[in-house]
């Protein structure tokens, strides 16, 4: 197979289901910004953010019977990136009923690598770049305000290609 591109024709590649326009919009990178230090600096907001997530965080989050909106936005990403396929209602009490222990684990075997930004990953990705702000949502939350760093970078690292 060949594809007929601009410039002409094209080997076949497979996709990978987001369009180059979409992988070159990382969230939080400047243009100038080289692939490389990009890549470093996601890695180790993922990484301190990580660090500042105790069980003692997660459960105190966990413990919010109605959580303001946008710690469920940050939840519902979350999950996403986990591996939910679909986004419904009923996130919250999902997100709430993984332990703590299993779900600081999970999160940290996450590879952004293997991240598939599914069209509701998507989707949430750009509503939570444009509408959500870090202060926000530690004001809301300080773990809240953690995993959304932590989501935020993890999405960006899985944008960055070297």
């Amino acid at each position: 197979f060949f594809f007929q591109a601009e410039d002409g024709i094209r080997d076949a590649q497979e996709s990978r289901g987001l369009g180059d326009v979409y992988k070159r919009q990382v969230h939080g990178v400047k243009k100038e910004e080289n692939p490389q230090e990009a890549r470093a600096k996601a890695l180790k907001t993922s990484q301190e953010a990580m660090k500042s997530l105790t069980k003692a965080s997660i459960t105190e989050l966990q413990k919010l019977a109605k959580p303001p909106q946008i710690v469920e936005e940050v939840a519902t990403v979350c999950l996403l990136i986990l591996g939910e396929t679909k986004q419904d209602k009923q996130q919250w009490l999902k997100f709430k009923a993984i332990p703590q222990a299993d779900l600081m684990k999970k999160l940290q075997q996450v590879n952004p690598d293997d991240l598939k930004l599914t069209k509701i990953l998507k989707k949430k990705v750009d509503t939570m770049v444009a509408e959500i702000k870090l202060d926000q949502v530690i004001t809301a939350s300080f773990a809240a305000g953690k995993l959304f760093e932590w989501a935020q970078a993890i999405i960006n690292l899985s944008l960055i290609h070297i």
